[in-house]
């Protein structure tokens, strides 16, 4: 318990996108000093510059792609022309945009583990994602792919579910000593402190404690509210959207784990046999 209660995901990634902003402006520079590094890093990235769409089978990349060294053809004009005008005349525009996406990230990360609370960053995250993707023709010249402040921007929701599990976890351990001390689970968590946790733990996901209760039989359920920010009462069916079954975060709610019941032993069973 000690060793989980050490760890901090939320905290860490603050300074993991401080690290990725030094990274980027170190890039940059090496960027506009080789054409070479340029065409390495976007290679493939142009692509869609002799498009009439997205596709690389449409429009003048694909009138290009069926001329003899059409192949060529296209490397040298991304390497000669795209990345020596980009280097030359967008490549400032293009770092002073991305640093200031990640500014806006790590501000948000700041606020989300400050507030211990996804939810209360969500809707500025999802502002910033789709500014970041939305780009006019002349943008898309200026600003090509990748685009790392889409994916980094993921990576929030990452560190808030793991903040979440590690405080499942804590609670779980706590209640398994309470029950070896006392005979039982407590009535609420509140119970466990101070004797087993100095606080209650956190659900990174809406920035309220993490949802107990102790169950008629014995047992307990204990759950966080899933991607949607609402409490489902541990609700541990799919969400809506959910294909998959194997993805606790693709729950209603993210329920910890339990020992199946006698009932449901029985029911996997004989579901089994008729298969």
């Amino acid at each position: 318990q000690q060793a989980w209660a050490n760890q901090s995901f939320a905290k860490n990634m603050v300074r993991s996108l401080e690290g990725e902003r030094v990274y980027i402006a170190v890039t940059w520079e090496q960027l506009r000093a080789s054409n070479e590094e340029t065409y390495e890093m976007m290679f493939g990235q142009y692509s869609y510059l002799f498009a009439d769409g997205e596709s690389e089978d449409s429009g003048w990349f694909n009138v290009l792609k069926q001329l003899p060294f059409g192949e060529d053809m296209i490397a040298g004009l991304q390497k000669q022309v795209c990345c020596r005008l980009w280097r030359f005349a967008w490549s400032f525009q293009a770092e002073l945009r991305t640093l200031k996406h990640l500014q806006r990230l790590i501000e948000l990360m700041r606020s989300g583990a400050g507030q211990a609370s996804y939810l209360s960053i969500r809707d500025g995250l999802d502002l910033l994602l789709i500014e970041a993707a939305t780009k006019n023709t002349y943008d898309r010249l200026r600003y090509p792919p990748p685009e790392s402040v889409i994916t980094l921007g993921l990576t929030l929701k990452k560190a808030m579910r793991a903040e979440t599990e590690r405080s499942l976890l804590l609670s779980a351990i706590a209640l398994q000593r309470h029950k070896l001390r006392h005979g039982t689970y407590p009535e609420s968590l509140g119970a466990l402190v101070p004797e087993f946790l100095p606080t209650l733990p956190v659900d990174y996901l809406d920035g309220k404690p993490i949802k107990y209760r102790r169950n008629d039989d014995g047992s307990y359920t204990l759950y966080a509210v899933g991607d949607d920010g609402k409490d489902d009462g541990g609700d541990s069916s799919l969400a809506p959207d959910a294909e998959s079954s194997r993805d606790l975060w693709r729950r209603r709610d993210f329920v910890w784990p339990a020992p199946a019941t006698p009932a449901e032993v029985e029911e996997y069973r004989q579901n089994a046999g008729r298969n």
